[in-house]
């Protein structure tokens, strides 16, 4: 038989409910931003969405002026399964593979 809460108990779960509460208010909080703006470029843009190794190229071309890898391309098509099917990453590579000093 289980015993019944006693007030103390009753106090200290108002307390965390209060907690969670407030927590989930300043998380909302923070989360709301205004509305995107339109894409400059609606063709890259919705090429990048679907293709992780263009958008790399097309956003970041001063970080990706190497060429890639055959272990970067596999990692790029993890990433794209990840993002589109919700699967989890894991992702393991060797030592130096990366092709420049990592």
């Amino acid at each position: 038989m289980r015993a019944r809460p006693t007030s103390s108990q009753h106090a200290y779960q108002a307390a965390k409910d209060r907690a969670r509460a407030r927590s989930a208010a300043i998380t909302l909080a923070g989360q709301d931003i205004a509305p995107m703006p339109s894409p400059k470029d609606p063709r890259r843009r919705a090429r990048a969405d679907r293709d992780f190794k263009f958008f790399c190229e097309a956003y970041f071309p001063h970080l990706f002026t190497l060429a890639w890898s055959q272990d970067h391309l596999r990692v790029v098509a993890k990433i794209e399964r990840v993002v589109q099917y919700r699967q989890t990453p894991a992702v393991a590579m060797p030592r130096g593979s990366c092709g420049w000093e990592c």
